[in-house]
């Protein structure tokens, strides 16, 4: 019975990422949410408990087409992107990675930076594609809500 439900679930999933295609910036209430909504499918299906990382490249993936998509558009903000704040991120990343140098648990760090590496890529590079303008930020706001309902 939970296995159904966990299928359904699923479904549900791979059906709003889909929409996610049309509406790029319900990808980004996808990110978002991904970690509760793996948790509950975790919770369903028990080959996602062992196998978590295939749901992290699932959504990576979809807000990594939308992005692409948003990116392409003609009234697109990519020329926008490389402002003081985005280049004080980076530096920072960087800082953090120069901060692997001197670090007594190097491999340990080494596997943390790999592992964590697709969301930071994820979420500093392909998320800001998919806010156009303010509205989008409201529409953000409600997906989340009704999203966070539902999980």
């Amino acid at each position: 019975m939970s296995t159904s439900i966990g299928f359904l679930l699923l479904l549900i999933t791979v059906g709003f990422a889909l929409l996610c295609l049309g509406r790029p910036i319900w990808a980004l209430s996808l990110l978002v949410m991904m970690w509760a909504t793996e948790q509950l499918l975790q919770t369903f299906l028990p080959f996602l408990l062992s196998n978590g990382i295939y749901f992290n490249a699932y959504v990576a993936i979809i807000v990594a087409i939308a992005a692409m998509k948003c990116m392409s558009r003609t009234d697109s903000n990519f020329s926008a992107y490389f402002n003081g704040t985005t280049i004080c991120v980076l530096l920072l990343y960087m800082l953090g990675l120069l901060g692997l140098v001197w670090t007594p648990q190097r491999e340990y760090a080494m596997n943390q930076v790999i592992w964590l590496g697709p969301y930071i890529i994820t979420a500093v590079f392909f998320a800001p594609h998919l806010i156009r303008n303010i509205s989008d930020i409201t529409e953000l706001r409600w997906m989340l809500m009704v999203g966070g309902v539902i999980i």
